[in-house]
C-alpha cells in the first residue's frame, strides 16, 4: 500500500515539531552539538487562514537562524520562491515592525533551508536550488538557496 502524500507530510511534521527530535536532526545536518532545547523555539507557519502560507517546520535555533525543513515527494524546483514567502512572513511574525525604520542596521536571524526530497526520480545525493534560476533575465540582485538532500532507503523521515 503506498503512503499518501499528505501522511508522509504530516509524520514529518508531527515527528519534528518536537523540540528534541528536531535539535537532533538540525546537529546532524549543521554538525553541530546543541543541547539545550530551551534554545529552540518554533516558528513554523500553520496556515490558520484559507489559503494562507504554511511550511512543514521552521524554528529559530539560539536567536541566531530561522530554519526551514520541508519534506518533499515530488521534485519542486520552486522551492526557493516558496522558502522567500516563509521566511517573509516569519521574520513579520518575529521583528517589530518599527526597527526597520530605524537608522541603526538591525540585526535579523540568518536563514537556511532545506528540502528533504523522498521521491522516486534520480537525483544526487545532495544539490542546492537557487532563487535566481527562476528569475526571467541576468542581472538580478537577490538570491536565495535551498540545500536538497535525498533520502536513501526507508529511513524515518
Amino acid at each position: 500500500m503506498k503512503a499518501k502524500r499528505n501522511y508522509r507530510d504530516s509524520m514529518f511534521r508531527k515527528l519534528f515539531n518536537d523540540k528534541k527530535a528536531l535539535l537532533e536532526l538540525y546537529n546532524a545536518l549543521a554538525d553541530t552539538n546543541y543541547r539545550d532545547t530551551k534554545a529552540l523555539r518554533i516558528a513554523t507557519l500553520r496556515g490558520t487562514f484559507f489559503n494562507d502560507v504554511k511550511n512543514d517546520v521552521a524554528f529559530t535555533l539560539d536567536g541566531k537562524f530561522i530554519i526551514l525543513f520541508e519534506h518533499q515527494s515530488t521534485v519542486n524546483e520552486n522551492m526557493p520562491l516558496r522558502c522567500l514567502f516563509y521566511a517573509a512572513k516569519i521574520y513579520y511574525r518575529l521583528i517589530d515592525a518599527k526597527m526597520i525604520y530605524r537608522a541603526a542596521l538591525f540585526k535579523i536571524p540568518t536563514p537556511q533551508f532545506h528540502v528533504f526530497y523522498r521521491g522516486k526520480a534520480k537525483l544526487p545525493p545532495t544539490m542546492t536550488l537557487r532563487l535566481s534560476d527562476a528569475f526571467l533575465g541576468p542581472g538580478g540582485m537577490m538570491e536565495l538557496t535551498v540545500k536538497c538532500t535525498q533520502e536513501s532507503g526507508h529511513g524515518k523521515i
